[in-house]
Parts: structure tokens; sequence; C-alpha cells
């Protein structure tokens, strides 16, 4: 994993011993990195990384915090909370994992997929700033839950959801708004107060 200023200098590269790298997060305030991957030849099995640099990420104080396993296949995506205290985890086999930073508990497992048909993995996972997360399957499936972890809002509800792999999630900035990206060649807007589809591009 390489650490890049914005000028586009090096300011550290972290070694994840033994696990291809498949995900990656840095935290709001800076101070943490989050790399999940797979461990090659265990089926099922990945690895989460988690490092901090509480004086910048030159000093020599970085240190790696914790591995995490799990038997829920390899991550494919990652992200912090906005203030810093949990890490979902998406992982191949359809689940999202929330777990606490300080400790690295898991706090929560919430399905990714379209549970009525079988798991089908996490392409991304995004938290908005009031603590939703949301996360796009490769079966079309997207997942909305709120802050403690209850559904607010699944895709396959909707006429007008994806058609295929939903490859990238993003809220906005005050979180009234959820964009989707997906193989079937279209951005989608939902509006998380009603989700409606405002737009597709």
């Amino acid at each position: 994993i390489k650490l890049w200023s914005t000028n586009g200098t090096l300011l550290r590269t972290l070694t994840a011993q033994a696990c291809p790298i498949t995900a990656v997060a840095l935290s709001p305030d800076g101070t943490k990195i989050a790399a999940g991957g797979y461990v090659s030849g265990a089926a099922g099995m990945s690895l989460t990384y988690l490092w901090q640099a509480p004086s910048g990420w030159t000093a020599a104080n970085v240190s790696l915090v914790r591995v995490t396993t799990n038997r829920y296949g390899y991550v494919g995506a990652l992200a912090f909370t906005s203030d810093n205290t949990k890490l979902a985890s998406g992982c191949n086999n359809g689940s999202n994992i929330v777990s606490s930073v300080a400790s690295g508990s898991v706090v929560a497992a919430c399905p990714a997929y379209d549970t009525s048909m079988g798991p089908g993995a996490v392409m991304s996972v995004a938290f908005s700033s009031g603590g939703m997360v949301a996360s796009g399957c490769e079966d079309s499936t997207i997942r909305v839950y709120d802050s403690s972890w209850n559904l607010l809002w699944i895709s396959t509800s909707a006429l007008n959801a994806h058609a295929t792999n939903v490859t990238s999630v993003a809220f906005s900035p005050d979180g009234s708004l959820l964009a989707t990206a997906s193989l079937d060649q279209t951005v989608k807007i939902w509006s998380t107060s009603s989700w409606t589809l405002q737009q597709t591009l």
C-alpha cells in the first residue's frame, strides 16, 4: 500500500505480508489506513489490516494496529464512518461487516445482496455523514442501513433499479443523495428521504 502526497511525493509504503490487496480506505481524519485482501490458497479467508499514524505518515511511530481474519471471502470494499470510529468491509460472500476501529470487534453484519436469490459479492460500500451505510453488489442490489443497522431501503423494491453489477456507491456530503454506478452503463441519483430516483445519467 502506497500513500502519496497530492503533489506526487511518496510518503509511505505499507506492506501486507502474503495478502494481495483488493481494497483500501483512509480515515477522514487522515490518521488511519485500512486495507483488505485475501489469503492466497485459503478459500474464503480474508485479511483486513489497520495502520495508524498519530504524528503523520512520515513519522517514526507509524504502526500496524491489528490484522483481522475472517471467513467472509475477500474484502472488495472498505469505508470509515465520518467520525472515524467504525470500519465497514464489503466481502465476497455478500456481507457488509462493520467493526469498531478502537477494538476490532464486529458491531454488525449486514447482507448486501438480494437474500431471496443468494449471495453476491460486495463491489462498493460508503457511509453518509449521518451514519447510513450503503453498498452495491454484483447481483445489482443496493442496500442502505441506518446507524443502528436497520434496513432502510433495498433497490429490488424500485422498478427503475440497476440491471446488473452495482460497481460504486457514494453519498452527497449532506447525506441527502445517494449516487450509484453500474455495469449497465448508468449512474443513478437517489433521494435518501423518499428513496425515489432523481436522475439517471
